[in-house]
Parts: structure tokens; sequence; C-alpha cells
């Protein structure tokens, strides 16, 4: 219903008494939410009331109860008349009366009749309005859902190959070891931890190979490493095609060739110096990068060091547990973990 909310009409008192001359009494139907009330007062309506003085004695019995009860005609009340016994009635005729109140006090009802209906006009239009927005924001996010559940079974069936679940998607050995993972890409270091990749290197080797999967800057694609850290360096390449192309064939919108490019070399030197003992002033020199992001970069090293501590008891592998510690005292020194570059 679009028309304007009405306050209720004055009901039937002694003022309003009918002229039996002047009205005209006919019976039609009227829809139940046109009913204002109901009485508690009956009066007899003659059998044939379609005759004028048949519907003159209703109208004599109107203006005879209207005569009665001149502050107005009692209503059947719910409770005392109706016997209705739900506790909830009391508190909704309270806000039944304190709506009608607010709607007969509103100012909207002293308006001009062509100003009230333009503003109600704007008021369904602006109604109209924001059940469209809602329903375009819940179309959004329809579109939004169904590529992400796309998105979440390539996932799935990602580590299904990679071994992390099994074929009923329950977390195996391998996904319990990627739990513990969060500083770096947790598919390939599992790659390499359980392909056996630690196993034959010392801990500053260990922990020239991580820097790779740490270092996030832009760097040089073909940077050249000592001999010694080729092969380790070929390893790390190697694990990181294997998920690239597990996660490609798996259709999701992976690059294996950048994919690769990502684990960058650039610390990879000044790290196993500073392994070494070398000075932060003497690893400042090997590579191009900025103090800050080599300190940054070691200490998020650290980090993943200790998450592969744990990791490694995970797996009930104490030797690389201990290869993992070592190269945590190795690193943890001098001034990128002082507390104070002033003291």
């Amino acid at each position: 219903d679009n028309s304007i909310p009405e306050p209720l009409p004055e009901r039937l008192s002694e003022n309003r008494k009918y002229d039996l001359e002047s009205c005209k009494i006919r019976t039609v139907p009227i829809p139940l939410n046109e009913l204002d009330g109901i009485s508690t007062i009956c009066i007899h309506v003659p059998k044939d009331n379609r005759s004028d003085k048949g519907r003159k004695v209703i109208m004599l019995s109107v203006n005879e109860i209207l005569s009665r009860f001149k502050d107005g005609i009692p209503l059947l009340d719910p409770i005392e008349d109706m016997k209705i016994k739900d506790p909830n009635l009391p508190e909704l005729i309270r806000k039944t009366e304190a709506l009608q109140e607010r709607l007969t006090k509103d100012e909207i009802h002293t308006m001009d009749k062509e100003l009230k209906d333009n503003l109600y006009t704007k008021y369904l239009e602006k109604f109209d309005l924001r059940a469209q927005i809602k329903l375009m924001e819940k179309e959004i996010r329809s579109v939004k859902t169904l590529p992400m559940k796309d998105k979440l079974k390539h996932m799935k069936a990602v580590l299904r190959r990679l071994g992390l679940v099994d074929k009923d998607n329950v977390i195996q050995l391998k996904g319990r070891v990627a739990c513990e993972i969060s500083t770096a890409d947790e598919l390939v270091v599992c790659e390499l931890l359980l392909g056996g990749a630690f196993n034959d290197m010392k801990p500053e080797v260990v922990a020239a190979v991580l820097s790779c999967v740490i270092y996030t800057e832009k760097g040089e694609d073909d940077i050249k490493v000592p001999e010694e850290l080729s092969g380790p360096l070929k390893k790390l390449r190697q694990a990181a095609r294997r998920v690239g192309e597990v996660e490609h064939d798996a259709n999701l919108d992976v690059d294996v060739d950048e994919y690769v490019k990502r684990f960058k070399a650039d610390l990879m030197e000044a790290v196993y110096r500073w392994c070494k003992g070398a000075k932060f002033s003497e690893i400042c020199q090997i590579c191009e990068c900025f103090e800050g992001t080599i300190i940054r970069s070691v200490r998020r090293l650290v980090e993943l060091l200790r998450q592969l501590v744990v990791a490694a008891k995970v797996i009930g592998d104490q030797t690389l547990q201990k290869t993992f510690t070592d190269a945590i005292k190795l690193i943890k020194r001098d001034i990128i973990f002082a507390g104070s570059l002033y003291l």
C-alpha cells in the first residue's frame, strides 16, 4: 500500500449523530484492513435491512447508542473481553498506541496536500533505491564468491598433488610441517625440507639458501654466487619450479618462469659471509642492497629458521633441528641484532 499513513479517524460520539432526513444507509462490503475497531455494543439488525423502514430502524439504534456513550463507543478489549492471554499483547498494545500518538502529532498531516504527496513520492523513490542498492550489493558478493570458490578448488588440488593432504583432504605430515611456516613460501620450503635438500648442507649454507626465500626486493635475475652455493641454489630453483608447475597444471594463474625468478640470490653470498664471521660493512659491499633491507631480511631469516626448528621437531629429525639452531647462532650477532644503533 503506497498511500500515506493517516491517523485513525475520530471515533463515533455524541457530536457525530446522523440526520435521518439527509443520511442514506447502504449495505456495502468492507475489507478487514478498513476496520478501525470492534465495539462491545451490539444492535439489533432487522431481517429486512434493504427497505427504507428497516434501515431507519438501524439508524435510530445507532443514534441511541451515540447518545448513551457521549465519550465514544467502547471498544472490545482484547484482554478483558476477548480473554487473550498472550504475555506479549500488553506491550504490543502500548507500542501501537505510542505509534498512533506519534502519527497524529506528525507535522506532515498539517502540510498542503500537494506538498505532502510530493514528499511522500520522493520517500518512496528513496525506499526503492535502497532496495536496489541492497540487491546489487548481494549480486556483487555472489559474483566475487564464484571466482574465489574456483580458486579454492584449484588450491586444494595443488595441496593434494604436493602431498600436503590426501584425496579426502585430510592433512598429512607434510601439511603439518607447512602449517609451522608463515614467514616465507611454505610450499617451496616444505619441498626443500622433506625432499632432503638440507640434509647434507652446513648451517651457513642453509641460511644462505633460505635468504633467497626471504628476500622480496627487486634484484638481478642471473646474479653470480660462489661455487659452494651454486649447487644449493640449483636445488632451490628446482623445488620452486616443481611447485610452480603443479600450480600451473591446477589452472592457477601462475607463470612458472616468473615464479622461479621470485627467489632471488642477491643476499645469498652476503648471508653466507655473515655466518662465516664477516663484518657488516663487508657484507654491505658484497651486495647492492640498502643497509635497512639487509637488516630487515636477516631478522626475517632468523624467524624462518625458528619456524623450521619447530617443523623439524614435527617430523622428528634431530639432525635438522640442530642444523637450523646452529644457523640461528651464527646469524644472531653484532649490529644487525643490536637493541639500538646508539649503543
